[in-house]
């Protein structure tokens, strides 16, 4: 250390005395440095301190097992919805309060996955509808709410609640935002996925529909292979086709 600095704390260990002996930028063929501490410097470590560090590194390890979990979950077979199902477990593992709720949405018009804990029926379906509304949620200051959102759309949100008087901690949001994005994730994934199936189908459907063309003769049947294509393509239930007659 320089003249008039400070001895190093690092890590709570006592101060260090650090002397730079030797520099390359000087000429020496090498840098060192000594690093030494005063035996009589370090102060023994208590029990109960030893066993609050333990206790906390445990905590620590099976956060990080829960998330590394989850990442494998979204990787694995399975559906979307027991996906959600066991990130909102994991969610409300790590996350001790009292009632969790997942409410999401894949697109516009799609089916709406909740998966609650402590909620009620009413409580839950009285939040589905405010997301397929798309009205402003207004949760409690006991509650904590993470945004289920990627780059390619807002899916919903993943609620921890506690009682009224309580409060959550600052790293409890962040765990409950990672879990957010988990089923951000999963939601992504299974667009894509469902994206490339109707693509597919799409594909499969007007190759067979230019191999049908080429064997019609009449305008008929060129119409009616028509109306038998247009519904896996546009997803529709009803087709019509209307042929013109010039005399008519």
């Amino acid at each position: 250390r320089g003249l008039g600095e400070q001895p190093p704390v690092l890590f709570g260990l006592p101060a260090a005395e650090i002397v730079h002996d030797a520099c390359a930028a000087f000429g020496a063929p090498e840098c060192r440095y000594l690093v030494s501490w005063r035996a009589d410097a370090t102060a023994p470590v208590s029990a109960s301190e030893v066993d609050r560090l333990q206790r906390e590194l445990g905590s620590m390890r099976e956060r990080l097992r829960g998330m590394f979990d989850t990442a494998a979950d979204l990787v694995g077979s399975g559906s979307l919805d027991d996906a959600l199902a066991r990130i909102a477990e994991r969610a409300a593992t790590e996350i001790r309060a009292p009632r969790h709720l997942l409410v999401v949405q894949m697109a516009p018009g799609e089916e709406v996955l909740c998966h609650g804990r402590g909620f009620s029926p009413d409580e839950i379906e009285r939040y589905r509808r405010l997301l397929t509304s798309d009205g402003q949620i207004s949760v409690p200051g006991s509650w904590l709410t993470a945004p289920v959102s990627s780059e390619r759309r807002d899916y919903g949100f993943l609620v921890a609640a506690y009682p009224e008087q309580s409060r959550f901690l600052p790293q409890e949001r962040q765990s409950l935002e990672v879990y957010a994005r988990y089923a951000a994730v999963a939601l992504d994934s299974a667009a894509a996925r469902v994206q490339a199936e109707r693509r597919s189908r799409e594909s499969a459907r007007l190759l067979q529909f230019s191999r049908a063309l080429s064997v019609a003769g009449t305008s008929k049947e060129i119409a009616a292979r028509l109306a038998e294509s247009i519904p896996v393509l546009v997803d529709c239930d009803e087709v019509g086709v209307y042929l013109w007659d010039g005399t008519e």
